[in-house]
């Protein structure tokens, strides 16, 4: 998976997060209760995680690009991907 396709599924995820913490809401307003806030908070962390997701991503798009030019010219000289990958590290350290 490359980056860009990666930084596309976090965006997907995101938005269904979106969709999900929306409908909480709803529910919630509906009818006010301890399993209906327990469900929106739940939700709203999960988007929370994906928009950290992409945060992280933006702060470090200098290593995405990086690292897609290092695996494109592993590729030409070698024909295989880079093992190694900058990106893993953000991700790993959070």
């Amino acid at each position: 998976m490359t980056d860009r396709e990666l930084m596309i599924e976090r965006i997907q995820n995101a938005i269904q997060a979106l969709d999900r913490a929306h409908a909480a809401k709803s529910d919630l307003h509906k009818d006010v209760n301890t399993e209906n806030i327990e469900a929106f908070r739940a939700h709203m962390q999960d988007l929370y995680n994906e928009l950290d997701g992409i945060k992280r991503a933006l702060e470090h798009q200098a290593l995405y690009g990086e690292d897609e030019l290092i695996n494109l010219f592993s590729q030409l000289f070698s024909g295989k991907p880079t093992p190694y990958r900058h990106v893993a590290e953000v991700e790993h350290k959070k």
